[in-house]
């Protein structure tokens, strides 16, 4: 996936790219930059506190999912 497929993706719009840095403004309003690789392969087109709660909402889920098959096993 491209850059510009990225940042369409995650609601962000771009507003400058470089060769390797990509200037945005996340889809809450903050402007932010991040290399091309980071957007493209690992956090998406997000400024930070956009990516902290990302990370976290990812974190809840993946403790429910496991306490779910837990309490499904009767254990």
């Amino acid at each position: 996936m491209n850059v510009i497929e990225s940042i369409e993706r995650d609601g962000a719009q771009l507003v400058n790219k470089d060769k390797s840095m990509v200037y945005f403004i996340c889809k809450c309003g903050t402007a932010y930059n991040k290399p091309v690789r980071a957007i493209c392969n690992t956090s998406g087109a997000y400024c930070k506190n956009c990516s902290d709660r990302n990370t976290q909402i990812k974190k809840l889920n993946n403790k429910i999912a496991i306490n779910n098959s837990l309490l499904k096993r009767g254990l």
